[in-house]
């Protein structure tokens, strides 16, 4: 790119002219899929490479909003329904909404969105099929099918517990373990057994936490914590590293990064003991 090309793009994304017309002109306005990285922030020139989903919050310049990219669900819930919720959640990391179509599936994306060994998540992955007990061949879409850094992928589903027995799931499961062995590593049920709702509050308030990162901080309480011998209170930690109360959010941080351990049970609230994690 010229530089006079990328001094106008510059120019209008600072403000000075934002007519639609200019906008256009500007790749990520093009194509907020498909951004070509040397293009939108002047790095290293891979003319061939492109990056599917360019997170915003990954963007170097400054203003520029990037929309998400549409949910790679193999299908849609239904828009409407009276007996449960829809709706989608971005996946920060790839700037990509995530489907679901209850408050159960919304919590586990959730819990999911913030766990360290989560690489990426795909929503409605394409069905798989398998015989059940009948010799009928059957198709079963999964809600989730995660991939983790280690490479492993596991498929869940997800079921109210009142509905374990009535729905068959589990006999699904078993039958498709035994039959399918390219598609996940493991096959897993999940309810509010797991999904608890302390686990979806804490996972909520990382993602919130995570969206307001302040690194100084994050130093700040890395250094007292390494300090000190045992555990003690959130409250007390953020008093000993001289922070205020609203530096709560790089607590929560820290203890999605591993870095703190919360050793309380439940919620993590301002009067909960944690100590050195990781």
């Amino acid at each position: 790119m010229s530089n006079d090309k990328t001094k106008r793009i510059l120019e209008i994304l600072n403000g000075y002219d934002c007519s639609k017309q200019q906008i256009a002109n500007i790749p990520a306005a093009k194509s907020p899929d498909k951004v070509r990285r040397k293009e939108v922030l002047g790095g290293v020139d891979r003319r061939s490479e492109y990056i599917s989903g360019f997170p915003a919050h990954r963007s170097s310049v400054a203003g520029l909003w990037i929309p998400p990219s549409k949910s790679r669900a193999s299908r849609l819930p239904a828009a409407r329904s009276r007996s449960s919720c829809r709706g989608y959640i971005v996946n920060p990391r790839t700037n990509r909404e995530l489907v679901y179509e209850s408050s159960l599936e919304a919590d586990l994306l959730y819990i999911l969105l913030v766990h360290r060994d989560v690489d990426d998540i795909h929503d409605q992955p394409p069905a798989v099929s398998y015989v059940d007990d009948e010799a009928k061949r059957r198709k079963h879409t999964f809600d989730f099918r995660v991939h983790l850094h280690d490479g492993r992928k596991i498929a869940i589903a997800v079921k109210p517990e009142r509905r374990v027995r009535s729905s068959g799931i589990e006999r699904t499961l078993e039958l498709i373990r035994q039959q399918v062995t390219d598609f996940a590593d493991q096959y897993q049920l999940r309810t509010e057994r797991s999904i608890t709702v302390d686990r979806s509050y804490n996972a909520k308030l990382t993602f919130r936490a995570r969206k307001m990162r302040d690194t100084t901080a994050d130093e700040k309480i890395l250094r007292m914590i390494n300090k000190c011998q045992g555990a003690l209170t959130i409250r007390a930690l953020l008093e000993h590293a001289s922070l205020n109360s609203h530096d709560f959010n790089a607590v929560v941080n820290l203890i999605g990064d591993g870095a703190l351990k919360h050793v309380s049970s439940g919620r993590i609230t301002r009067d909960s003991f944690v100590r050195k994690g990781l």
